[in-house]
């Protein structure tokens, strides 16, 4: 999305029309340059100030200030719509809008629009998402627009999918994706409320079918030891991320000292540093020595002189979508380890990366630790009841928490 250029209305007193009425402009902004269109609306000196007044009541001005607001509107859609703002482009567009010929965004244009705004923001996995849904849409009907999307669209949608072997779960995920475009279409105008699929068609939560390890299991885990290099890896990857309250591998891989304190972690998630910024609270993860010692024995296997990333997967010099690809490679090789690892040990279930997230909510309930403090360590930001639970990031209180995840009696 370019924010850079601006939009204003403009009064242009210079010169009356034939019928004495004054033309109504757009000046559009951008890097020092201002150039300026005409649109279809004009009018008199009184008609434009009770317009941009605080108690319009005629109801044609009314008529007008929605028109023209309207205007402002597709003029902005026009400049979020470009990956780089450029004059010749716009007036291009704007003048083909002003003579009819549509310029709204379609289902696919407006999908193709928010992806490339997450990209541009470096959300990759929020764009790859949005990718993901629509291409699952697009393979089931080709030409895809608004008004093809129907609750029994969604219904026929779902049962194909079903179908083919895949799960209720994606066609959860890729319909959420689907509601957020017919959101943001319906705030920019651009389809009517009444054409809403998603207040008849119920999206699915799907089988939940991840699962965390037992007590047991979670023992004989951090008990294996292997000959393998890579097994060794993975398995000490996968006791990090249990025993720092569940870390997803992403934000493990983009620590730096600076997030690295004495008795603690302190480090943003980085799946909502780009949304609820004004909810934005920095998670602290107490470390117990066992964390401490996989750091330092990881930091050497994996160690670089040139990055201040604690571990060398990444650096500094990565695009947003290298840094994605990079960890989703690693997540990759290290879960084909734990693969192996779990059917050696006859585990009852997976052993990933995202069981590790799992097991260590799971182990605190075990003990009997309070939905709160879990939800805390967890980092989600609907737990309101915890903001001031924890009082200091170095609270010993932390670090007994974090050591019953080796009590494994």
């Amino acid at each position: 999305m370019n924010t850079s250029a601006t939009i204003t209305l403009f009064f242009d007193q210079r010169r009356a029309k034939k019928d004495n009425r004054y033309p109504i402009k757009i000046s559009v902004y951008y890097q020092g340059e201002k150039r300026r269109y005409n649109t279809i609306y004009s009018a008199v000196p009184a008609e434009w100030i009770k317009v941009n007044g605080a108690r319009l009541k005629d109801t044609s001005l009314k008529d007008l200030k929605a028109k023209l607001d309207k205007v402002k509107q597709d003029s902005l859609a026009i400049i979020n719509s470009m990956e780089e703002f450029d004059f010749d482009s716009f007036e291009k567009q704007f003048l083909a809008s002003s003579k009819g010929i549509s310029t709204k965004r379609g289902l696919v244009e407006l999908y193709n629009e928010i992806i490339n705004t997450c990209r541009k923001n470096g959300n990759e996995g929020s764009a790859r998402a949005y990718q993901d849904s629509l291409n699952a849409f697009i393979r089931f009907k080709k030409n895809l627009s608004f008004k093809d999307v129907t609750a029994d669209f969604l219904n026929a949608f779902e049962k194909d999918f079903l179908k083919k072997g895949k799960s209720l779960t994606s066609v959860g995920i890729y319909a959420r994706q689907l509601r957020a475009v017919f959101n943001e279409a319906i705030n920019r105008g651009l389809i009517k409320k009444e054409t809403y699929p998603f207040s008849r068609y119920k999206i699915p939560g799907g089988y939940n079918k991840k699962k965390s390890l037992s007590k047991k299991e979670i023992a004989t885990v951090f008990s294996f030891q292997s000959e393998s290099p890579l097994e060794n890896e993975a398995i000490s990857f996968w006791k990090l991320a249990y025993l720092c309250s569940g870390m997803n591998i992403g934000d493990i891989l983009r620590l730096k000292d600076e997030n690295l304190h004495d008795k603690f972690l302190l480090f943003n998630r980085s799946k909502t540093i780009n949304t609820k910024k004004t909810e934005q609270k920095p998670i602290q993860v107490p470390l117990n020595d066992e964390a401490k010692a996989l750091i330092k024995r990881l930091r050497v296997a994996n160690s670089s002189k040139t990055e201040d990333f604690i571990f060398a997967i990444l650096n500094g010099q990565m695009t947003p979508i290298e840094e994605k690809n990079a960890i989703k490679a690693f997540n990759r090789k290290i879960n084909q380890q734990l693969e192996k690892i779990a059917e050696r040990l006859e585990l009852s279930g997976r052993l990933s990366n995202m069981t590790a997230r799992h097991s260590f909510a799971t182990m605190l309930k075990r003990q009997n630790e309070s939905i709160e403090m879990i939800g805390e360590l967890l980092g989600h930001s609907n737990v309101k009841t915890t903001q001031n639970y924890l009082a200091s990031f170095t609270d010993d209180s932390l670090l007994n928490v974090s050591k019953k995840l080796l009590d494994f009696n």
